[in-house]
């Protein structure tokens, strides 16, 4: 889930917990001024200048790492992406501290992770979207998944894995994302059609198109 996102008419969304596996988003809509003021804020100039990836050192083979990354829509409508792959500032262990990154973009990064607003509202995505692939876990603890009465589901690939995204609207969200938490705090795979799956939550933003993909090609909310 993204922490920041800035579109081009000035609205800010943002995440206010930043802790991880928790989200409570909020927005506001900033003056053009305001957006100048960000902009210069991350020295959003220097971005191109910046490498496509910064890691922490290779004598470390190490995975599972924070892989924060930042993008940035150049006039043309193509997109700077600047990747990392380790622990930012002072938080996580030393050792696996991204190297050899300018100050300037690592400052960059905190700015925006630790940005709040004073005039910021409550944020909710009109929808819920559950993944599930197949659960490869060592629990052998369910929880059962409440049954879907006519709620969009596609499926769609990652090599030869298969994952199933659903879309719940915000109104009917409740008891799926009740069965969501209660195995994420338990460890346990969530049972569904008589199968065990592994889960992630998201929601998609506005101007998000909910599907970009599945076999069948169908969107059941455009973008803009």
């Amino acid at each position: 889930m993204p922490a920041f996102v800035l579109y081009e008419d000035g609205t800010v969304i943002y995440d206010g917990a930043k802790e991880p596996g928790s989200y409570q988003y909020f927005t506001v809509k900033l003056t053009p001024e305001e957006v100048v003021t960000l902009l210069e804020s991350i020295q959003s100039a220097k971005f191109e200048s910046y490498r496509a990836l910064y890691t922490h050192t290779d004598r470390l083979a190490i995975t599972d790492l924070p892989s924060p990354f930042v993008m940035l829509r150049r006039k043309d409508g193509s997109y700077k992406t600047i990747k990392t792959y380790g622990t930012l500032g002072e938080r996580g262990n030393p050792d696996y501290r991204v190297l050899n990154m300018p100050d300037s973009l690592r400052n960059a990064f905190n700015f925006l992770w630790k940005y709040d607003n004073p005039k910021a509202t409550n944020w909710q995505s009109d929808f819920a979207e559950f993944v599930f692939w197949k659960y490869e876990g060592d629990s052998n603890k369910n929880v059962t998944w409440p049954k879907i009465e006519d709620i969009y589901k596609v499926s769609f690939k990652d090599g030869d894995e298969e994952f199933y995204s659903i879309f719940i609207s915000e109104s009917m969200e409740k008891p799926y994302a009740q069965a969501y938490w209660k195995a994420r705090r338990k460890r346990a795979a969530l049972k569904m059609d008589g199968k065990r799956w592994d889960f992630q939550l998201r929601f998609p933003f506005p101007w998000e198109r909910v599907w970009m993909g599945g076999d069948d090609g169908k969107i059941f909310r455009d973008g803009r």
